[in-house]
């Protein structure tokens, strides 16, 4: 049953207003993301725990820690990544979803440990070797400050480092 409505309303009126004001409301939506207004947020204090796990689908003492990592998803308190290798390639142990970038970086975050050795599975916490996985490292001060800034569609993130933080973060 249709709910009676007032005498003063006229459905015809009714219908026109209201496509006059979905209308007017859809242009003042565009309009006012089109002049988006710039929108900053920074976090520093305790970061979540980066944890980075580099790993090769080929090489059978990857699966567990591929397991363990995926548990970790959607934790608010770890930003968890995978890097797959392709070092074991040459074994036989082809991996697929190996990236030159991830390699790198692997590389890369050995040496300024000081080491010439990376290895599969690998785990950092905060970008240092973590043999103690499946536990992760209490949390920490950030050595970073994180600024996000959107204006309209567009995002750019800025990272740096707080006082105190280990040299090796700058320019990093």
């Amino acid at each position: 049953m249709r709910p009676a409505l007032p005498a003063h309303f006229d459905s015809n009126c009714g219908l026109t207003c209201g496509l006059a004001l979905s209308l007017t409301l859809g242009l003042v939506s565009a309009v006012a993301q089109a002049a988006a207004p710039l929108c900053t947020a920074t976090r520093s204090g305790t970061a979540p725990t980066m944890v980075e796990l580099y790993t090769s689908e080929g090489r059978s003492s990857c699966p567990p820690a591929d397991r363990w990592l995926s548990r970790l998803k959607g934790q608010p308190d770890v930003v968890a990544l995978a890097f797959h290798v392709d070092y074991w390639d040459r074994l036989g142990w082809p991996d697929r979803f190996a990236l030159a970038k991830g390699i790198a970086r692997q590389h890369a975050l050995a040496r300024l440990a000081g080491s010439s050795q990376v290895c599969t599975p690998q785990v950092l916490a905060q970008g240092k070797d973590w043999r103690g996985w499946p536990q992760l490292p209490a949390a920490a001060a950030s050595p970073v400050a994180l600024t996000l800034t959107r204006q309209g569609e567009q995002v750019s993130a800025v990272i740096s480092a707080s006082a105190g933080a280990p040299a090796q973060l700058a320019g990093y």
